[in-house]
């Protein structure tokens, strides 16, 4: 019993260390929610598609959530996630790249340094008509992999309003 308890108390205290100071943020109309350090900034924009962005800035690190809303089913093209990351990916230095799964769907996970020494951790999932991309940024070096890790864990996709 002693055991259990004392496991219990080690991922409490690990747990809320990663995510310390982290508060929750929903963007209703963007159909998710996330936990970021500071207060972010909402944008919206209509090209083709409808684009929402997400984003807050500490002195160490930018994150940022990245959705475009499309009329047609994204799922049904195929390689979507793949193309996406592709397409951000392009002209960058990956460093690693591995699947992960949300929502019972496999999204990439990438560490990515840019051509002007940006050194950023990805993730992009495609669900319905969605594609979900969230980055942490930073100058001359990865973010603190903590942060990166609250963050990415955080992110949660809620029924949107629109």
């Amino acid at each position: 019993m002693k055991h259990i308890f004392l496991v219990g108390l080690f991922f409490f205290i690990f747990q809320n260390s990663w995510g310390q100071n982290f508060v929750n943020y929903t963007y209703n109309e963007a159909g998710f929610e996330v936990a970021m350090p500071v207060k972010p900034s909402k944008e919206e924009r209509k090209i083709i598609n409808r684009i929402y962005m997400m984003s807050a800035e500490e002195p160490e690190a930018a994150y940022s959530v990245l959705v475009s809303k499309s009329v047609n089913n994204l799922e049904n093209i195929d390689g979507m996630t793949e193309k996406t990351f592709r397409q951000f990916a392009k002209n960058c230095d990956i460093k690693d790249k591995q699947g992960f799964t949300l929502a019972d769907r496999t999204g990439i996970e990438s560490s990515i340094v840019t051509q002007q020494k940006l050194y950023i951790n990805y993730r992009v999932i495609v669900v319905g008509n969605n594609a979900y991309q969230l980055m942490v940024a930073c100058k001359n070096k990865f973010a603190d992999p903590k942060k990166v890790r609250a963050f990415f864990r955080s992110f949660k996709i809620i029924e949107s309003q629109n």
